[in-house]
C-alpha cells in the first residue's frame, strides 16, 4: 500500500494504521458532536432568556391594553353635550349647583378622532366633606373626565373652602 507518494507501508504498519484511523475518526466525530451540543445549549439558554423577557413584555402589554380598553370605554360613554353641560350636570346631581360661582370654557383641541374640551369651574363656600365628594365624583366619573388643576383656598371668616378646578372632557367626534 502506498501512502503519500513513495511511502510504502508494510503489513505491521497497516495493522496499526486502520485502528488509528478509526480512533482519529471517532475523535473527530466526538469533537463535532461536542461542539454541536455546546452550540445547542447556548441557543437553548438564549431562547429561555428570550422567553422570560417575552413573558414580562406580555404581562406589560396586557396591563397597558386593559388601561387603554378602559379609557376607550370611558371615551365612548362621554356625552356629546360638551364640558359646560357635563360639569353642570355633575354638580347638580350632587346638589351643589348653588355653590358654582362660574363655569368658563377654556380651549378645545381635536386629534385622532377625539375632542378634548377644557373648562374652569369655581365653587364657593364648600365644606371639606363636599370638596372630598366632588374630587371623588370627578375621579370616578363614567366618562373620560380628567382633573387637570385644583386650587383650594380656605376662607378666613368661616370654615369653608373655595375651589377652582380645571376639567377636561375627552369624547369621540
Amino acid at each position: 500500500m502506498k501512502l503519500f507518494g513513495n511511502l510504502e507501508l508494510d503489513a505491521d504498519k497497516k495493522k496499526y494504521l486502520r485502528p488509528a484511523m478509526v480512533v482519529l475518526a471517532l475523535c473527530v466525530i466526538f469533537l463535532v458532536t461536542a461542539f454541536a451540543e455546546s452550540s445547542a445549549q447556548k441557543r437553548l439558554r438564549l431562547a429561555q432568556k428570550e422567553s422570560v423577557e417575552f413573558a414580562s413584555l406580555d404581562s406589560q402589554y396586557s396591563g397597558l391594553k386593559a388601561q387603554v380598553d378602559e379609557l376607550d370605554k370611558r371615551v365612548a360613554l362621554s356625552p356629546k353635550t360638551g364640558i359646560l353641560k357635563t360639569a353642570g350636570d355633575i354638580f347638580a346631581s350632587m346638589g351643589l349647583q348653588d355653590r358654582i360661582s362660574s363655569i368658563k370654557p377654556m380651549e378645545t383641541t381635536q386629534s385622532g378622532g377625539l375632542t378634548s374640551e377644557k373648562a374652569e369651574v369655581s365653587l364657593k363656600k364648600m365644606d371639606l366633606n363636599q370638596a372630598v365628594n366632588v374630587l371623588y365624583r370627578l375621579e370616578n366619573a363614567p366618562m373620560l373626565l380628567t382633573l387637570k388643576e385644583v386650587d383650594l383656598r380656605s376662607s378666613f371668616s368661616a370654615p369653608t373652602l373655595d375651589m377652582r378646578l380645571v376639567l377636561e372632557l375627552t369624547s369621540k367626534k
